[in-house]
C-alpha cells in the first residue's frame, strides 16, 4: 500500500477556495483509482496549509490520474481555477510505518501533523524512540519511500487540551529536525 501525502500552499487569502476546488477535482481523482483519506487545514498561520492524503493502488496511479485529467475536456478550466488559489505544492510518495501499518484515523477531531526528518537508512532505528503522548490517538505513520533523507510523518489526533509541547524539546537520536502542523479535518473528506 502507498499514500501521496500533498501539502498544498494556497495563495494569501484562499484557504477555503483552494479546499473547496480540491473537493471540486477529488472525483476525478478517485476515478483514476486513488482515495482521498482524509484532508486537512492549518488552524492558524497565513496563508495557511492544506494537507491531503490519498491511498494510491500503486505508484503508477498519480501518474494515471495526471494523464487522465490532462485529457478531460474541462482540464483548461480546472488548471485555471488552481491557478488562482494555489501557491505550491509539496507531494511525498510514502509508506506505512511498521508499528501503525493502517491509516486509522478515530473520528473528526484535530491532528497534529510530525514530521522528523532522519539520516539516510536510519528510519527503521527512529521509529522505537519518537514519543508518544499519553491520550493522542496515532492515526497513521508513514516513511518516504524515496529520497536522500528519510522523512517520518506522523499523523495524531489530539485531545482538546494537548499541543505540540508534549513531544518535548529534545530530538530523539538520530532525527535532524522535526517540524509540526496542527491542522483540522476538512468536512467534505470526512
Amino acid at each position: 500500500m502507498l499514500f501521496m501525502h500533498a501539502t498544498l500552499t494556497p495563495v494569501p487569502g484562499r484557504l477555503a477556495d483552494l479546499g473547496d476546488t480540491v473537493a471540486w477535482l477529488k472525483k476525478g481523482f478517485e476515478r483514476s483509482g486513488m482515495t482521498l483519506r482524509r484532508a486537512w487545514a492549518s488552524t492558524s498561520g497565513e496563508p495557511g496549509t492544506m494537507v491531503d492524503l490519498w491511498e494510491l493502488p500503486d505508484a503508477n496511479a498519480v501518474v494515471g490520474a495526471l494523464t487522465a485529467a490532462a485529457e478531460h475536456p474541462r482540464h483548461e478550466e480546472a488548471m485555471a481555477k488552481l491557478a488562482t488559489v494555489l501557491q505550491d505544492e509539496v507531494l511525498r510518495l510514502l509508506s506505512p510505518a511498521p508499528h501503525c501499518p493502517d491509516f486509522r484515523p478515530a473520528g473528526g477531531s484535530r491532528c497534529l501533523q510530525v514530521t522528523y526528518r532522519v539520516g539516510y537508512g536510519g528510519g527503521r532505528a527512529a521509529w522505537p524512540r519518537l514519543p508518544g503522548p499519553d491520550g493522542w490517538h496515532l492515526a497513521g505513520a508513514f516513511e518516504s519511500t524515496i529520497g536522500d533523507l528519510c522523512e517520518i510523518v506522523e499523523m495524531w489526533e489530539l485531545p482538546d487540551d494537548a499541543d505540540a509541547s508534549a513531544l518535548g524539546e529534545q530530538l530523539p537520536p538520530g532525527v535532524r529536525a522535526r517540524s509540526t502542523v496542527e491542522l483540522e479535518p476538512l468536512a467534505w473528506s470526512l
